[in-house]
């Protein structure tokens, strides 16, 4: 990523050229939250200005959530595979390929996929944020009446049917 600098010869002597005067983008400086791992900062580099970075909510099978802020539609969670765990290229190439087909599928019981990206250090997919306790939590909670469980019963089988169509399940 280099970019021409704005030397001297570029604003005082228009139609001069730069001869090989050259100097690295400058990267933006990114508002990175203190209670995230200094690991993540390259991530929080990537994501910005669009995306940004608040604290980490957990882990799930390796990959790790970070609670972010879209600059066009509120809060997101961000699923990131750790950098310090390194992806084969094929691995790499099937998650992109599972990324490309779930930011197909369009369900009202799904949260799509707003953005995505594989490259040689990060793995990572953006989906809304959905405020609420989660399904295990709520199992664990007092009995389920027997009609919600039957409208997520039917929701579930939907979001299903709508993944098995697009060979995703």
């Amino acid at each position: 990523r280099l970019l021409l600098s704005e030397g001297w010869y570029t604003r005082r002597s228009k139609g001069l050229a730069m001869f090989g005067f050259f100097s690295r983008r400058r990267e933006p400086e990114v508002a990175f939250p203190a209670d995230l791992h200094s690991s993540w900062k390259g991530l929080a580099q990537l994501l910005a200005p669009r995306f940004r970075l608040q604290r980490a909510l957990g882990s799930h099978h390796h990959w790790q959530q970070i609670l972010a802020v879209d600059a066009s539609s509120g809060p997101v969670v961000v699923t990131v595979w750790p950098p310090h765990e390194p992806l084969e290229r094929e691995d790499r190439h099937r998650m992109l390929r599972e990324m490309t087909a779930c930011n197909q599928l369009h369900h009202s019981s799904v949260a799509g996929v707003i953005a995505y990206g594989v490259d040689e250090h990060w793995c990572w997919w953006v989906r809304a944020w959905l405020e609420g306790e989660t399904l295990s939590a709520r199992l664990r909670g007092p009995k389920v009446e027997t009609e919600l469980a039957l409208v997520w019963l039917r929701q579930l089988v939907g979001a299903l049917d709508a993944a098995h169509q697009l060979g995703i399940v």
